[in-house]
């Protein structure tokens, strides 16, 4: 009996599963050996992968937010509570959105949701923890030892190229 032809397997053996498995792809010939083409990323849409891509370089290639929020001296938050929230007076943070070029000044990044307006500034809510650690929300490239230096692998082999779901790591 070929995958077509048999009925759904119920509590099957592995080893017969398996040959069910093997079968029915044979049949569908997904089994063949495949080409392997080049294609401009416009056209690829739905092809998948043969091999890794790598970035060559950093992409941004400098510092910058994780998240929106208050770039923010992380030393400033220290002692925060959701009982006893620290007031962030005018010019001791700068809003920041997600991908943002952060500063050197500024040494971490305060999610937005761990705040709340202030008539005089910005203070934290009480959602939870409050205080943030120095390169907290920081996104780090090449130039900081948190990071390797490229060539890095930013899509992997049998990934499926869709504006879904398709990020750099």
């Amino acid at each position: 009996m070929t995958g077509s032809d048999a009925g759904p397997l119920v509590d099957a053996p592995p080893a017969q599963a398996l040959a069910a498995w093997r079968a029915a792809l044979h049949e569908a010939g997904a089994l063949r050996r495949t080409t392997i083409e080049r294609r401009d990323l416009r056209t690829a849409h739905g092809q998948v992968l043969a091999r890794d891509v790598y970035a060559l370089q950093p992409s941004p290639p400098f510092r910058c937010a994780a998240m929106d929020g208050f770039a923010v001296k992380a030393a400033a938050t220290a002692g925060a509570t959701p009982d006893a929230p620290v007031l962030l007076a005018e010019g001791t943070y700068a809003a920041i959105d997600t991908g943002q070029h952060l500063p050197d000044a500024w040494d971490a990044v305060l999610p937005v949701e761990l705040t709340a307006p202030d008539p005089q500034g910005v203070a934290a809510d009480s959602a939870g923890r409050i205080a943030v650690a120095a390169s907290e929300g920081i996104l780090f490239f090449a130039s900081s030892a948190k990071n390797a230096a490229p060539p890095v692998a930013v899509l992997s082999l049998g990934a499926k190229i869709s504006p879904i779901g398709l990020y750099i790591r």
